[in-house]
């Protein structure tokens, strides 16, 4: 025979599991939401460059650098939305 406490945990490991499952998908819609946000940033901030460099403002050198690096946070945002659209969609 199981005690009261054992088969309350029982019960709420099971809650926990259903709210669990749930909760995930709510938690991979927020973190879709947060980096397509990034992505669109990230577009900003590379247009804001190329204005900076057609302007003069910076140097070549200066610019390809800046540029390769948000080139990299853009695969990388593009990888993370690719991995949760189909956690979402499994």
């Amino acid at each position: 025979m199981t005690s009261r406490g054992e088969r309350i945990d029982v019960i709420t490991s099971n809650t926990l599991n259903v709210e669990s499952a749930q909760g995930s998908r709510m938690l991979l819609k927020i973190r879709q939401a947060a980096l397509g946000k990034a992505a669109d940033d990230l577009r900003a901030q590379r247009e804001s460059l190329h204005e900076d460099f057609r302007h003069g403002r910076i140097q070549q050198s200066e610019f390809q650098k800046l540029l390769l690096q948000l080139l990299v946070k853009g695969k990388e945002i593009q990888q993370g939305l690719k991995e949760i659209e189909q956690k979402l969609l499994a």
